[in-house]
């Protein structure tokens, strides 16, 4: 038992220690999953941060909390020597024998300053003086490890002399504290709790003895030790059913912490019934929108590469370029998808994260991130995409979802937002763990230092010649409306009829089909086209879109026979012919 206590024993108390006793800082910032549960040495149990805190620390330390209501204690030791330091004059007083009453004044001295932060501060900054004052001549008072909980509230981020009055006064005096020489002569010391780096003001961050411990969210050990501590417990454990057995539900459960684990171990106990892939994946979901707004999602596909219908140059290619994302020295950081709309990129990309086990993360409405707070924001999209396992970060419409650091017209938010895309893009230390997909029907619009790391850029177009045949039969077959009545001469009408149709278009042509037999059971699929046909509006978009992906593709195999016949000048004026026609249409 003492082997597993050590094991569980949560590694930012590891860090904690070296970064105090090693490296003499005295001022933490712990960020990242610091609302969490973890495991209690003392215990034995899952706790939340401030008692795992506590109870690392109390032997070594006596330990105080403030925050924006002001002082607190989690031990009565703690408290009394606080209000012994408070009371005593010339000589500290001993704890033995200290009155109630003396106590309660303690009490209610700290009371007047409830939700009185600055106030509070002071008097905290005073008793901490006395405190190292007494210290000297009674060695049985402990070092000061002052714990300030979510401390962006207290100092936020900000130009001090823009900042509001009172939060300009509170870090003005708490960096005042911070600087002193007395401070840095002593063992005392801060733990600055906040969600981010980035909400707690600069001047602190930059202190040459601050130091950051980033906590990330429960990785698949740590999971695993949680779920069996939890079956042990003889008023759950035999009760509780995990759908597809404890290993699948341990590594679907990425991405959540150990107390949404627990509500749902609880909830699914009462109501008797098991926890679901979809019921984590709403989970993981929920948390992400109440961090990030909609700004991504989590999908677990469940398909693989015999769900796509054709490519099959594709699927040799994507098969490669997966296989070598597993190893670092031939991994890559992204890889562009360009083609027309409807062409079934992304389709494609989510079956090959199915087939290589990676999560996919769905970036949506990122421009809204850069909007307030885009340090912030990408300080937690960041922390949540490394969270996961081997990932694959899905991005719509590459060209539009963020701004280029070259142009002179992006917002320099947004110019920020992209920097750090493109950083976290570049960083080496993520190949293999982490894939970037990039779909576009513009990759000409696309950044070029994004492009730069997608050196394999693969183009999807629509099927042609007895390519596009072969589509459609087994399109048509899969949704059980087989076209083996058809003849030679209805085929010729079908492909004519279907000339612009996009794989999506095709998909809404057999809806149309299922839909018509449900009234006409035996109506066939050229008498459906009588009435109903795909949209005309963006055929020459398409048209062009299509010629735009000739020319980012690194793979000539892929290009259609009428791509490759045209040499790389007649590839290049026929797509600047058709970019200027349309360009000719709008502004006409």
């Amino acid at each position: 038992m003492k082997e597993e206590i050590v094991q569980l024993r949560p590694s930012f108390l590891n860090d904690l220690n070296r970064l105090y006793r090693q490296r003499k800082k005295n001022v933490i910032l712990m960020t990242g999953n610091i609302h969490d549960s973890f495991w209690d040495t003392t215990t034995n149990e899952f706790a939340p941060m401030d008692q795992v805190l506590y109870s690392a620390l109390r032997e070594h330390f006596t330990i105080v909390f403030v925050d924006m209501a002001g002082i607190s204690f989690l031990s009565a030791e703690d408290e009394l020597d606080f209000a012994r330091v408070w009371k005593s004059a010339e000589h500290l007083l001993p704890a033995e024998g200290f009155r109630e009453q003396e106590l309660e004044e303690f009490r209610n001295a700290v009371a007047n300053n409830t939700f009185q932060s600055l106030a509070a501060l002071v008097m905290l900054k005073h008793l901490t003086e006395r405190m190292v004052r007494f210290r000297k001549k009674h060695a049985e008072l402990k070092p000061l490890a002052i714990i300030v909980r979510l401390a962006g509230t207290l100092f936020p981020e900000g130009e001090i002399n823009r900042l509001p009055e009172l939060d300009k006064n509170r870090l003005a005096f708490f960096y005042a504290w911070l600087t002193q020489p007395e401070f840095r002569e002593e063992k005392d010391f801060f733990i600055l709790l906040n969600r981010t780096n980035s909400e707690v003001n600069s001047l602190l961050r930059a202190l040459p003895h601050t130091a950051s411990i980033s906590i990330p969210l429960p990785d698949e050990e740590q999971r695993r030790q949680f779920v069996e501590h939890f079956l042990k417990n003889p008023k759950f454990g035999e009760a509780l059913q995990l759908e597809g057995g404890k290993e699948r539900f341990i590594a679907d459960s990425a991405g959540l912490t150990l107390e949404v684990l627990k509500d749902l171990f609880e909830d699914a106990v009462s109501e008797k019934k098991p926890v679901t892939r979809a019921m984590l994946l709403a989970e993981i979901n929920n948390l992400l929108r109440e961090h990030l707004g909609d700004i991504i999602e989590v999908e677990i596909p469940t398909f693989g590469p015999e769900a796509v219908i054709g490519n099959e140059e594709h699927k040799q290619i994507l098969d490669d370029v997966f296989e070598r994302c597993e190893h670092r020295d031939t991994a890559v950081s992204a890889i562009l998808i360009s083609g027309p709309n409807g062409g079934g990129k992304t389709f494609l990309l989510q079956a090959y994260a199915g087939k290589s086990g990676r999560v996919v993360i769905r970036i949506k409405n990122l421009r809204s991130m850069y909007y307030g707070q885009t340090s912030v924001m990408f300080e937690l999209f960041r922390w949540y995409v490394l969270t996961f396992g081997k990932i694959l970060i899905l991005v719509d419409e590459a060209h539009t979802a963020f701004g280029s650091v070259h142009s002179p017209t992006t917002h320099e938010a947004e110019k920020q937002l992209a920097g750090n895309i493109i950083q976290m893009m570049g960083d080496e230390r993520n190949l293999v763990k982490v894939l970037w997909g990039l779909m576009t029907s513009r990759p000409d619009e696309l950044d070029p230092d994004v492009k730069s790391r997608s050196p394999i850029q693969i183009a999807v177009f629509d099927p042609e010649g007895e390519k596009r045949v072969a589509f459609i039969r087994e399109l048509f077959k899969r949704k059980g409306v087989p076209l083996d009545e058809l003849s030679p001469a209805d085929w010729d009408t079908l492909i004519s009829k279907t000339t612009n149709f996009s794989a999506r278009d095709f998909r809404n042509l057999t809806a149309e089909m299922l839909h018509a037999r449900r009234k006409h059971p035996q109506i066939s699929v050229l008498q459906v086209l009588d009435y109903w046909r795909a949209g005309m509006a963006i055929v020459r978009e398409r048209e062009f879109q299509m010629h735009v992906a000739a020319m980012h593709c690194s793979y000539p195999a892929l290009l259609p026979e009428r791509f490759r016949k045209m040499g790389t000048e007649e590839l290049i004026t026929a797509t600047d012919d058709l970019k200027l026609l349309m360009q000719l249409k709008r502004g006409g």
